[in-house]
């Protein structure tokens, strides 16, 4: 169960590895990076602490640094988010980052980390899609 809940919460803060075209060790390696990687997992935390204070509750007191050492021992990999990005495969950001921001508003809670990745990301995708589309209508 602490197994599922750390790898649950690791994509939420992985989505960065898009947005700063990186594998895990960059993530942990540029500051910027790491501190918006900080600022997902707090606005995580704080939304998901009372509708899921069950699963909370079976975090250690250190979840945080849990997080960023399950990170860091992915090393050179490039996360699931990155592969499936790059391979212009849809991505789970809704599902993932959005449900934070979806349910933090419902609390009243401030989320601006995830939903500045949210906008981020979907333009991206956005981007990727038309220059795909582009190069199909090119040939």
């Amino acid at each position: 169960q602490r197994q599922m809940c750390i790898r649950d919460s690791v994509p939420r803060v992985e989505i960065l590895a898009v947005i700063g075209d990186v594998d895990c060790d960059g993530l942990l390696a540029n500051d910027t990076l790491r501190t918006r990687m900080g600022r997902l997992y707090d606005e995580m935390y704080s939304a998901l602490k009372q509708p899921h204070r069950e699963g909370i509750a079976m975090a250690p007191d250190n979840f945080r640094d849990v997080v960023f050492q399950w990170v860091a021992s992915y090393g050179a990999h490039y996360p699931s988010s990155k592969q499936d990005f790059d391979a212009g495969a849809r991505l789970e950001i809704e599902s993932l980052n959005g449900y934070v921001v979806r349910l933090a508003e419902s609390q009243g809670l401030p989320c601006p980390e995830n939903k500045k990745v949210l906008e981020e990301v979907r333009s991206m995708i956005e981007a990727r899609d038309a220059k795909a589309k582009q190069a199909v209508s090119a040939r």
